[in-house]
């Protein structure tokens, strides 16, 4: 069974955005990424804490869809 998603959106006028939550969406990341900023780049800011428990996976799931 696939995990429930739940959306938040911030209501910020022309600066509104979303809030993904799932459980294991870190791997599907970089496709959420690529929808929301079709940008071929990203720029990962992360503290010591997230790096060390996130940093790879985040990568590779960048890596995976070509951000």
């Amino acid at each position: 069974m696939l995990p429930r998603t739940h959306t938040l959106d911030v209501a910020l006028g022309n600066r509104s955005y979303p809030i993904v939550i799932s459980h294991g969406l870190l791997k599907q990341a970089g496709e959420h990424i690529l929808q929301a900023i079709r940008q071929p780049r990203v720029i990962i800011v992360t503290d010591s804490n997230g790096s060390q428990h996130h940093l790879q996976a985040l990568k590779a799931s960048l890596d995976s869809a070509a951000v």
